[in-house]
């Protein structure tokens, strides 16, 4: 996703000590994830082979991929990947115009860039210098914004704007060996590409979702959503003119939105296309309609970061049933406290 978000968590048992991965040198395995009780589905950088055949990438996916797994090794201030040590995260600083990637590289190789070790007080990835020291004007890595079924892991100045509207800390947690046999080694860019044509699936109401409230900013009322398998997550509702707008922020990083639509012109099942409009600027997204009546889709990037950072006064949305009003006066405060209600995930 894009913007500032504060790392948060959702329910998952830490396996002991005992009973954690161990590499050929006797290293517990660990992964850095964005929430500090990883769930399995989502939420830990992992390496991905590259498209162009050069460095493995550094992305957000599955934390029981074992591509996921690392090596932190605390004495020669590296994190190694798991599969094979000799590999170490750096970056692609040097190698053209930023923003700079998140890559594995040789651990000998001094060529290009920096490596990169973990601070366990700020919580941080963060650059070393040629001396392998961490240099007070240093880089570190953060969630890049999303691409398609894609959330690169980038690399920025620890102090820069960038970096302080992004996701930066990441919670290195021991990980278990019992990933799901069906579990990659490398995590394939299209293997998530939904079908039909490039549209989503159907949204549908996952089974038993437990709704709580969380508080009020403004005329929004926010409140978490989990189920069986942890959270799932919050949102942000407002009355309109046109019904009850929804806009929630999930452990994905993903910001969605529902909005209500017409039964008889879009029965449940529906598949089209969105217009929307914030200002100048104009995005179509694919949409479904739910079995609760319920037109949602996935905001595209240009669109949600200028709700968030230049909060229009209102935003439009065409379906099938016509033209729909939004108010976003004053969503920044909306967005942070989505922010906050994620983060609370994993602290209760």
């Amino acid at each position: 996703m894009f913007s500032r978000f504060v790392p948060g968590a959702i329910v998952l048992a830490v396996m002991s000590g005992a009973a954690l991965a161990q590499t050929p040198q006797g290293r517990a395995t660990v992964v850095f994830a964005i929430f500090d009780n990883p769930e399995d589905h989502h939420g830990c950088i992992v390496r991905e082979r590259s498209r162009d055949g050069g460095w493995d990438q550094l992305v957000l996916g599955r934390c029981d991929n074992p591509a996921g797994l690392f090596i932190f090794d605390e004495r020669a201030k590296r994190i190694r990947a798991a599969a094979n040590p000799n590999l170490c995260m750096s970056d692609t600083t040097g190698a053209g115009a930023a923003p700079f990637n998140a890559i594995l590289r040789d651990c000998n190789d001094n060529s290009l860039g920096q490596f990169y070790t973990y601070n366990r007080r700020s919580q941080r990835i963060v650059g070393l210098d040629s001396d392998d020291k961490e240099a007070p004007d240093g880089y570190c890595y953060f969630v890049g914004p999303q691409r398609g079924q894609r959330s690169m892991i980038l690399n920025a100045p620890c102090r820069s704007r960038m970096a302080s509207a992004a996701q930066v800390a990441f919670f290195m947690t021991p990980r278990g060996a019992g990933a799901p046999p069906a579990a990659q080694a490398y995590p394939s860019p299209s293997q998530s590409l939904p079908a039909a044509a490039g549209l989503p699936p159907i949204p549908q109401a996952p089974p038993q979702v437990t709704r709580a409230p969380w508080g009020k900013t403004g005329a929004w009322t926010i409140e978490s959503s989990s189920s069986p398998k942890g959270f799932s997550a919050c949102r942000a509702i407002i009355m309109s003119n046109s019904g009850e707008i929804r806009i929630g922020l999930n452990a994905a990083l993903e910001m969605t939105m529902s909005t209500p639509v017409d039964r008889v012109v879009a029965p449940p099942g529906t598949r089209t296309n969105v217009s929307l409009r914030v200002g100048n600027e104009r995005e179509t997204a694919p949409a479904g309609v739910n079995p609760e009546g319920r037109l949602g889709f996935n905001l595209p990037l240009s669109l949600a970061r200028t709700m968030v950072e230049r909060t229009p006064r209102e935003m439009f949305v065409e379906g099938p049933d016509g033209m729909s009003s939004v108010p976003m006066a004053g969503f920044r405060a909306v967005w942070d406290e989505l922010n906050a209600c994620v983060n609370a995930q994993g602290r209760r």
